[in-house]
């Protein structure tokens, strides 16, 4: 079989592995930031950067606190998986909510933040290094 017979079997295999549906936004901070009369704040735009499949993998469970703009919150870090196919423009800083989970309904909901990029020639899946907060 050849190389790239290969890497597109293995690419698939890790696709099926993909059973959350998550939801990639990035803030946009090159404008002047808009008014929100409910919250009464200052926000800036936000834009879609990925639809689709994913998958979460912790590597361990341990979780750290960190002052994060004078709160306190708690930090784990994890991996998350994207198709090589659809997910070439993930930069860091994007925010990711988990909007659908095949085997975990719990995970639905929660929300991270990618602060590792991921370079690799023969990668079967994109591998992002992300932290949660709660």
């Amino acid at each position: 079989m050849s190389p790239s017979r290969m890497l597109d079997r293995g690419r698939r295999r890790a696709e099926k592995r993909m059973t959350d549906t998550v939801k990639g936004t990035l803030t946009d901070r090159s404008g002047a930031p808009e008014w929100d009369d409910e919250t009464k704040t200052e926000t800036y735009p936000e834009r879609v950067v990925y639809t689709g499949p994913a998958r979460v993998r912790f590597g361990n469970a341990q979780a750290t606190d960190r002052d994060d703009q004078g709160q306190l919150v708690t930090v784990q870090g994890a991996v998350m998986s994207l198709p090589i196919a659809t997910s070439s423009s993930i930069p860091v800083g994007t925010v990711f909510e988990i909007t659908a989970s095949e085997n975990d309904e719990g995970n639905v909901g929660r929300r991270c933040r990618v602060v590792g990029d991921h370079t690799q020639t023969d990668a079967t899946a994109r591998r992002l290094r992300v932290d949660f907060y709660s």
